[in-house]
């Protein structure tokens, strides 16, 4: 990988310790600022622990807004960065996510601001994704530039990480719902396994498999269900099949290059 020394400039590293130091700052004023109101405003006689483990995940939950305010911050702007985001979410979060989870954190105010903020995060990892979907299949298909073999990659990783994306925010619309969002899944022990089976059904919608032991019961989930396959659809016939399609696998074509 070419090393680019304006991605690493002095500008964009005083720049990103500013914001992290600002989105700290913030991190551990709201939980102190609701337990100061629970002091005050309730039966609770001292600060518990709680916001101990908030100021973690409000952090790290904040911390890829810092990184989509900056053009070219660290990362230049592209599918590279897309994927680099959207590991962080799939990957990194659901870790310190895990913080709200037992006993850790019983502030509703506090978990209201994290649906807030979760819910910012999911419109930017599908912002995300469409930069890949963009460039894996739209910049390809108008003909704006020729296939290149990272694309076999970029492609794989795209429909991956839409289905992970997808269980992700099927949990996340299971969790807020009053009703049971799908057939089929425990909605009395909140989980891992409880996330996985969300992942799960998303993997089995995008490559329209569709078992049937779990699936859609309220019109949000069933639309997003239908979204999902027109676009696993849409990747492994027409992306997938026009990049391998277009020759770059094939031998004999190199060394002709090469030549």
């Amino acid at each position: 990988m070419h090393f680019n020394k304006k991605l690493f400039s002095k500008k964009n590293r005083i720049f990103f310790f500013k914001y992290s130091l600002f989105i700290l700052f913030i991190s551990i004023l709201i939980p102190i600022v609701l337990e100061l109101k629970n002091l005050f405003f309730s039966e609770k006689e001292k600060i518990g622990v709680n916001f101990f483990y908030f100021i973690p995940v409000l952090f790290f939950n904040m911390m890829p807004i810092v990184l989509s305010l900056k053009k070219d911050l660290f990362l230049k702007d592209g599918p590279m960065k897309a994927l680099g985001m959207i590991f962080y979410y799939l990957i990194f979060l659901p870790i310190f996510n895990t913080f709200l989870d037992g006993d850790g954190l019983n502030m509703v105010e506090g978990f209201n601001i994290v649906k807030l903020v979760n819910g910012l995060n999911l419109i930017l990892l599908f912002y995300s994704h469409y930069i890949l979907f963009d460039y894996t299949f739209m910049d390809v298909f108008l003909k704006k530039r020729e296939i290149k073999s990272k694309d076999l990659f970029v492609t794989f990783s795209l429909y991956i990480t839409l289905a992970i994306s997808f269980g992700s925010l099927y949990t996340v619309i299971s969790t807020w719902s009053s009703a049971p969002a799908f057939n089929g899944i425990n909605y009395n022990q909140k989980d891992l396994y409880y996330y996985f089976k969300h992942v799960y059904f998303s993997f089995i919608t995008l490559t329209t498999v569709g078992y049937g032991d779990v699936t859609p019961a309220i019109f949000i989930t069933e639309l997003l269900s239908i979204i999902e396959i027109i676009l696993g659809i849409a990747l492994i016939n027409f992306s997938l099949g026009i990049t391998l399609g277009s020759g770059i696998l094939n031998f004999n074509n190199k060394e002709k290059n090469i030549k």
